[in-house]
């Protein structure tokens, strides 16, 4: 199915606005039920992927190290370029309804702005079920009505999921702003202090947490650490002058082991392996 370009006026319930020229493209949208145990081989795709979980729990394994496990009724995000696959444990259903798609990404962090993958527990459900349903129902007529209309059901889907959110947090528009200048202190301070940030926040711990996982995908200590690692990356294929000791200090690391056992962890080598592969 080739891609479609319309020239679209939207705006959702969140005021987010989208016009102009807009591509979309399906891949697949369909309803999955697999018994386990088993285990998907590690994969990444060139699009969205965004799957409800409708019966018993399943885990899902990000970049190999970020674990979710997935409840009935839960959904997963997960955004192109992203290495995922999944557990299914013995005398477990794997159902899901899943959805699978390109479009422009920057309609797509018009909603969401978290970095690889983000889990939520939807409160609507029923609702949310029924917007996948349709996306399927139109995915199966290769007509350019059928294409409008589940190009406008997708991004209904992504609005409902963004506003079921707001509606279980509860979270004024000023405190969304807080969350946000939370996020900026510590891109730019690579430091995490729990307190200072709740202070910042004005909420309580646990919507704290809710709320920041919502816009960011991960905890604010996970968030950080994939700042430092990031940074650390580019200076060592980008600043070859400096030792892997003067990089762990740079970024904020305790020390040159802890660097190395943090970096491979998330980048699956050590940083010298990194440097030099």
């Amino acid at each position: 199915m080739a891609f479609c370009f319309f020239n679209l006026s939207f705006c959702t319930r969140n005021y987010i606005e989208i016009t102009g020229i807009f591509m979309f493209k399906f891949i697949k949208a369909d309803m999955i039920t697999v018994r386990g145990p088993f285990i998907t081989e590690s994969e990444r795709h060139d699009f969205y992927q965004i799957d409800l979980i409708l019966e018993d729990p399943v885990m899902f394994i990000i970049n190999n190290h970020q674990k979710f496990t997935l409840k009935k009724g839960d959904l997963i995000m997960i955004k192109p370029g992203v290495l995922h696959s999944i557990i299914c444990e013995e005398k477990m259903m794997y159902n899901n309804i899943n959805v699978k798609f390109q479009m422009d990404a920057a309609v797509f962090d018009g909603f969401f702005s978290f970095t690889d993958s983000a889990v939520f527990g939807m409160h609507n459900g029923e609702h949310c079920l029924k917007l996948f349903n349709s996306i399927i129902k139109d995915f199966y007529f290769d007509h350019l009505r059928n294409q409008q209309q589940a190009q406008k059901n997708v991004l209904l889907l992504l609005d409902f999921i963004k506003q079921d959110q707001m509606t279980q947090c509860k979270i004024p528009d000023k405190k969304q702003q807080i969350i946000e200048l939370v996020r900026y202190e510590i891109e730019n301070h690579k430091e995490y202090n729990l307190n200072v940030l709740l202070q910042q926040s004005g909420l309580p711990r646990t919507l704290f947490f809710k709320f920041f996982r919502l816009y960011t995908g991960t905890s604010p200590k996970n968030y950080i650490m994939q700042i430092k690692i990031n940074s650390a990356k580019q200076l060592l294929l980008g600043e070859k002058h400096l030792t892997i000791k003067e990089i762990s200090k740079i970024c904020a690391f305790n020390d040159e082991f802890q660097f190395s056992k943090i970096f491979r962890k998330y980048a699956g080598l050590s940083p010298a392996q990194y440097r030099n592969p």
